[in-house]
């Protein structure tokens, strides 16, 4: 596996939910909702399925302790709501509810990795709502390697030859929605549903400018190790869709829905981003690239992303490192 035990992975989530569009005197968005958080992961033991122990299951599974803090290494996470300054965390959650990054780290408060808990990481379930049961165990790493054809994994996308039609990550996340509620009419038409998948090239780093780094199917980001955007190989998958909301109340009714995941060569996740608005287009084609106008009323988002500068600061350190 590319992956090492004794290695440690720091995320830290942010999740919002804006009821108005208007800023107060502290240039802050009136009437919102947020929780933050840290999730701290330290790799353990590593079940590799293409080493001796492990070649008769089924794929490479990921022991690790993982401690989920607040900001400055409090059990829960930060929780407020500017509408509501005695909201509890579970009264906030319920707000950011359907925020799918947030259903993946799970609750701001009892979250269960208050003191470092160990947690089988799963390489070939996709971070979708049908595996939401599974937490975090599903987020953030996937199988990166094309395995042998008895084993069905072709690693990031679908390839040709032995292979042909062998399961693999963006399949996985994609065919959430060929089943219920959805199905392939639903992918099939541009007013409902789109996707955009990025398999960058095998090198990025020559690239210096931000459009001939995106021209390349390059990433334009923060290395691990440094706080200075450069042109990075990062793999994409984006989608966009409609749907409907019912709870809670106040944010019931048509919205437009977007997720992208982006993924270093090794199968780590560098961010995951996610967006929901009103439907006020409801006729408009869906694009699927991440919306970049100012949402109005009743917006969400969350972003689930790596701590740049974790490694390279030694005086920066993860709030709940080992």
């Amino acid at each position: 596996s590319p992956l090492a035990e004794g290695t440690e992975h720091h995320y830290t989530l942010i999740a919002s939910y804006k009821r108005t569009a208007e800023s107060d005197a502290g240039g802050l968005t009136q009437g919102e909702a947020q929780a933050l958080g840290h999730v701290c992961i330290k790799i353990d033991e590593l079940q590799d399925i293409h080493t001796e122990p492990y070649k008769d299951q089924s794929e490479t599974i990921i022991k690790a302790r993982v401690k989920v803090t607040g900001q400055s290494g409090s059990t829960n996470m930060f929780t407020k709501d500017q509408d509501n300054p005695n909201a509890t965390p579970d009264e906030v959650d319920n707000l950011l509810s359907n925020l799918w990054l947030k259903s993946l780290v799970g609750r701001s408060q009892g979250h269960g990795y208050e003191t470092p808990s160990e947690v089988v990481f799963r390489t070939q379930l996709a971070p979708v709502p049908s595996n939401f049961d599974h937490g975090l165990s599903v987020v953030p790493f996937f199988e990166a390697r094309q395995l042998e054809k008895d084993l069905n994994w072709s690693g990031w996308t679908s390839v040709g030859g032995e292979l042909e039609g062998a399961r693999n990550l963006t399949n996985e996340i994609l065919k959430y929605f060929q089943e219920e509620p959805f199905d392939s009419n639903f992918m099939a038409s541009s007013t409902n549903f789109r996707t955009k998948i990025t398999t960058p090239p095998e090198s990025c780093s020559e690239y210096t400018e931000i459009s001939e780094c995106a021209a390349a199917n390059c990433t334009w980001a923060k290395p691990l190790d440094s706080n200075i955007n450069s042109c990075m190989r990062l793999h994409r998958i984006g989608f966009a869709w409609r749907d409907s909301i019912s709870a809670p109340a106040t944010q019931a009714g048509n919205v437009l829905h977007f997720v992208e995941f982006f993924y270093f060569d090794n199968g780590t996740l560098y961010k995951g981003t996610e967006d929901i608005r009103p439907d006020t287009n409801p006729d408009q084609p869906l694009s699927a690239n991440f919306p970049t106008a100012n949402c109005g009323i009743h917006c969400q988002s969350a972003d689930l992303y790596v701590k740049i500068g974790f490694k390279a600061d030694i005086g920066n350190p993860a709030p709940c490192s080992f």
